[in-house]
């Protein structure tokens, strides 16, 4: 059987070598793991973008793939890290919150435990590179065949965090949610699901509402000039606010986190 691939996603970027080690190490335990980069451009320590992305790209990845989430903030600290076995695939990550979403679909859960199992990390090691000393080669080894359940005990109580990607609001005619993920484009990329705006039901004409103004809702791009503004049902399969041709999030100054309106007219 062929291995898994480990997928990798972090806030390292690619100006330093941070991504390009992680890899080396884990070449050195298992030189045959295709690895594939998810992405590297997560904003510093967002673990709101790192869950949305996770979530929204998963399920494109073979069965058995080894996803590997390195987005920090309390690295060096007495956080633990986790191994998840959920569905067909499997996660690595601090235990901070970013893995809510799949701990939250508990019928989908076949496996929560802490990594204590040291004889797996590098034996020398700095306080500010789990990525390269902890993950990667816990990572090799479980493309190797490593059994999860030797990782160490059952965790009982992983992190969670409540309103890491709250569910969209409906009051009436309006649903609120808020911006979750900002692309390179500048597209600013909503939890409000396609399936969300369906439900309003057909004649319904639609704006969208953030910070004080108001955006047309439309079926693609052409339908504005270039330099406007517009909301569109994204590659996600979510509500996202973009520029024809520019960068909405430098445009309209939405931050991560803003809470959005679709306000809905008969």
């Amino acid at each position: 059987m062929s291995r898994p691939p480990i997928v990798l996603l972090t806030d390292f970027g690619l100006s330093d070598g941070y991504p390009g080690v992680m890899k080396g190490v884990i070449y050195s335990f298992c030189s045959e793991v295709p690895i594939i980069d998810l992405s590297h451009g997560i904003s510093p320590h967002n673990l709101r973008s790192a869950a949305f992305l996770l979530t929204k790209s998963h399920c494109y990845f073979p069965r058995r793939s080894i996803f590997v989430v390195v987005v920090d903030p309390g690295v060096g600290t007495t956080r633990k890290i986790l191994y998840l076995r959920w569905a067909d695939w499997n996660f690595l990550a601090p235990d901070n919150g970013v893995l809510t979403p799949f701990l939250q679909a508990r019928e989908e859960i076949k496996g929560v435990y802490e990594v204590t199992q040291s004889d797996l990390f590098l034996v020398r090691r700095g306080r500010t590179f789990d990525g390269r000393d902890r993950f990667a080669p816990v990572a090799a080894q479980l493309a190797r065949g490593f059994n999860p359940q030797d990782l160490g005990p059952p965790l009982q109580a992983p992190q969670m965090l409540k309103n890491l990607l709250p569910g969209v609001k409906r009051e009436g005619l309006t649903l609120i949610g808020q911006v979750a993920y900002v692309d390179i484009f500048g597209n600013l990329i909503t939890t409000i699901e396609e399936a969300d705006l369906v439900q309003i039901g057909p004649g319904v004409s639609a704006r969208v509402e953030v910070l004080g103004q108001r955006i047309p809702l439309v079926e693609s791009y052409s339908e504005v000039s270039p330099g406007e503004p517009l909301a569109v049902v994204g590659g996600f399969g979510t509500l996202e606010i973009a520029i024809n041709q520019g960068n909405a999030q430098k445009t309209l100054g939405v931050p991560i986190g803003q809470s959005i309106k679709v306000v809905f007219q008969d």
